[in-house]
């Protein structure tokens, strides 16, 4: 399985927050997966070199900017408990602008890219009439699931021609043509990304769908005739406002005062918000309830050893809450274990004795959920094995 993670660059050219809740359903999709012996193939960051926020810099200047920026990155993703190997992904190489010469070209001589006036478009409407591009947008899994009437809608509104390049320094050029091509078809066949043969491939969008991701799946349903993702998240945006405007992530983490579970502290605050394309707020109140809620977790655990023993973590894992990670039911996996940890915590608060079947099924979320909050499943079996 292939996963693909945009990143969000700030008209100052600094990371922007937001970018954690792409970056962290991808890895959680990738965590879950690999415990179940699947090969994945993870690409961030993965960043444009046609960018408008660095159309000013040279060649030189902008491969010193990428390389400043991955950096930053890096360090982002540490704050968020993600420090496994991904595979970088530039277009920056020649065979990258060679590979969508050749796309680009392939689907000129097809007739799916036509030229009006010395620029180029992209004729959505006999996409949708000679390939299977809709049946494509229909068979995807999508979260949150109101996506796909969305993207549906968008064959609608989106028909005719649509602009497919641009003049813009350093993009890939078009032969014999003032015009470079669109960043999205770079993006759309990039040889990171692109496969001929077929493959899974986990994408995440976001509120400019038409441009990240409507169009690449136009544009290889023109190519192959089969889908860009088989699965596709759209997140709003995070924006760092009210209490915690204009501070840094490392700064946040010191309000949640845990080094040992901050991470996932900051993964709640992301995720939580996938069930709406809205921007959403991050503020003391959603990082307290993240807390709380990893907290009484922890607690549980050490009141079921001090009531049962050391406990095994060999058994199964929840099927319920698997199968909304693997169909990228983001929000419900995120209320489900809160409901459930609630629900036994809130038992016990009220003097009932947590049975057998309790504990069983409280390891069992555990071992399910650690894909999602990998540092607080970690704890917690340390604290079950005594």
């Amino acid at each position: 399985m292939k996963f693909y993670s945009p990143a969000i660059i700030s008209s100052k050219q600094n990371l922007v927050f937001g970018h954690g809740v792409n970056a962290v359903w991808n890895d959680v999709i990738a965590r879950h997966m690999r415990s179940k012996g699947e090969k994945i193939q993870y690409f961030c960051p993965s960043w444009n070199h046609q960018g408008k926020r660095v159309n000013n810099l040279d060649k030189g200047e902008l491969e010193q900017q990428i390389e400043r920026l991955e950096k930053s990155m890096g360090r982002e993703l540490a704050c968020f408990g993600i420090a496994e190997a991904y595979t970088p992904y530039r277009d920056t190489n020649e065979n990258s602008q060679q590979n969508a010469q050749k796309q680009f070209i392939r689907l000129l001589e097809k007739g799916f890219i036509v030229e009006q006036n010395e620029a180029y478009f992209i004729d959505l409407s006999r996409i949708y009439t000679q390939t299977q591009m809709i049946e494509h947008l229909h068979s995807a899994k999508y979260s949150p699931t109101h996506l796909k009437r969305r993207m549906s809608d968008l064959t609608k509104t989106l028909t005719g021609l649509y602009p497919i390049s641009k003049k813009r320094r350093h993009a890939t050029s078009i032969p014999n043509s003032s015009e470079s091509v669109n960043p999205i078809f770079d993006l759309a066949v990039s040889p990171a990304l692109f496969s001929e043969e077929s493959v899974n491939y986990c994408i995440d969008g976001c509120r400019t769908l038409p441009r990240g991701t409507f169009i690449p799946f136009a544009i290889w349903s023109a190519l192959f005739d089969k889908p860009f993702a088989l699965n596709l998240c759209a997140h709003g945006l995070l924006n760092l406002t009210g209490e915690l405007e204009n501070r840094e992530i490392g700064e946040i983490k010191k309000s949640i005062g845990n080094p040992i579970i901050d991470s996932d502290v900051l993964r709640y605050c992301a995720l939580l918000p996938t069930n709406s394309l809205e921007d959403t707020e991050v503020n003391i109140d959603t990082l307290t309830k993240g807390k709380k809620m990893l907290y009484r977790a922890c607690n549980l655990a050490k009141h079921l050893v001090k009531h049962y023993g050391p406990q095994q973590n060999n058994q199964q894992g929840n099927e319920e809450i698997e199968k909304m990670i693997e169909t990228m039911q983001i929000t419900s996996v995120i209320e489900n274990f809160r409901d459930r940890i609630y629900e036994l915590s809130k038992k016990i608060e009220r003097g009932d004795k947590a049975t057998t079947k309790d504990v069983k099924e409280y390891i069992k979320i555990i071992k399910s959920i650690s894909p999602v909050f990998p540092s607080t499943a970690r704890r917690i079996g340390e604290i079950l094995n005594g």
